[in-house]
């Protein structure tokens, strides 16, 4: 709905979401919400094309109006709701919401923006490299105060808005966790020689951003080294993949896994998932996994994340969003 309407809201701390119903027909939409979160500003921009009223009201318009049917999709639809429609003999067609495939086409000024977003967030991760690379004892340094510092220097710039998701940041056994949340029990510093992974994101006025960075506290073995260059490999064989008209995520994720896999090793999560613009992180679609078969189409953003965990000593994990671009027939990946 909020992409539908180009507006957003702040009813969600990592997305910028108004929570609400829009009962969408022929020649109008209405959207039910919390009105004291809406400006009339907003409202009286929409003039007679969108109507904006008390949420509360909602089963009451619904049975004012004498719908017959409705389309909706079970999977992001209240199962009080749907209890309520059947119950008011008001016919229920499930459908897939034809926003999300719709949302998931970036247009060109979505992608342009995207690209400052992504450069706003690059600055801010120069700054961060830099400021642990300034400590020589790495003791006075932790994940929680790492990332906490990330948030600061994300905060000089005036378009960042907030995260766009809990940080993942880990040391050495912690980045094994995929999801991993540093607290103060399991806070590590960045100490010694070691693996260190940081998983973030920002919402900023120009988009979302997802990026993932993994470094080098010391130097680190051979080892490690090779498995980097595994998942640096994978990273670039998906960016610099040649798309056809019927390229599916599975294809696309045996070419991120396909090195690592040399050497019998592999990962338990997808590979890449969609990004809003300027809404959710998560997305869907597009989506790159191993079960993954929906074709890619023109201006769908995804994540490009392949990585690697040894449980209880270190994880790997590069990110970085690309999008696919028209080339002749045929489309590419690009960052």
């Amino acid at each position: 709905m909020c992409w539908l309407l180009n507006i957003r809201g702040e009813d969600s701390f990592y997305s910028p979401l108004l929570n609400a119903f829009a009962l969408i027909q022929k020649n109008k939409i209405t959207v039910f919400c919390n009105l004291k979160k809406v400006r009339n500003k907003l409202i009286k921009s929409f003039k007679k094309d969108v109507q904006f009223s008390d949420i509360k009201s909602l089963k009451e318009r619904l049975m004012k109006t004498k719908i017959l049917s409705v389309k909706i999709d079970p999977t992001i639809t209240s199962y009080g709701l749907i209890k309520f429609l059947q119950s008011s003999k008001i016919k229920c067609k499930f459908i897939q919401d034809p926003i999300f495939r719709l949302k998931s086409k970036k247009n060109k000024i979505e992608i342009q923006n995207l690209k400052i977003a992504h450069m706003f967030d690059g600055v801010a991760l120069v700054k961060l490299f830099f400021w642990i690379n300034q400590f020589k004892n790495k003791k006075e340094i932790n994940e929680i105060s790492s990332q906490k510092q990330l948030e600061n220097f994300r905060k000089e710039n005036s378009f960042y808005l907030g995260p766009s998701f809990p940080p993942i940041s880990g040391f050495n056994k912690n980045a094994a966790i995929i999801h991993y949340n540093a607290t103060n029990k399991t806070n590590l510093s960045l100490t010694g020689t070691g693996i260190y992974l940081l998983d973030t994101g920002g919402q900023y006025l120009w988009g979302t951003t997802d990026v993932t960075r993994t470094i080098s506290i010391g130097k680190p073995s051979l080892y490690k080294k090779n498995i980097y260059t595994r998942v640096l490999k994978g990273h670039l064989a998906l960016k610099n993949f040649q798309l056809k008209n019927n390229t599916t995520g599975a294809q696309l994720d045996r070419a991120a896994r396909k090195y690592l896999k040399q050497v019998g090793l592999d990962y338990s999560h997808s590979t890449g998932h969609g990004v809003g613009y300027y809404l959710n992180v998560h997305e869907n679609p597009p989506s790159i996994s191993k079960k993954s078969m929906e074709k890619f189409t023109v201006g769908q953003v995804v994540s490009n994340e392949p990585g690697y965990y040894l449980e209880r000593q270190f994880g790997m994990r590069i990110e970085n969003l690309i999008y696919v671009n028209k080339i002749k027939k045929n489309y590419y990946l690009k960052i």
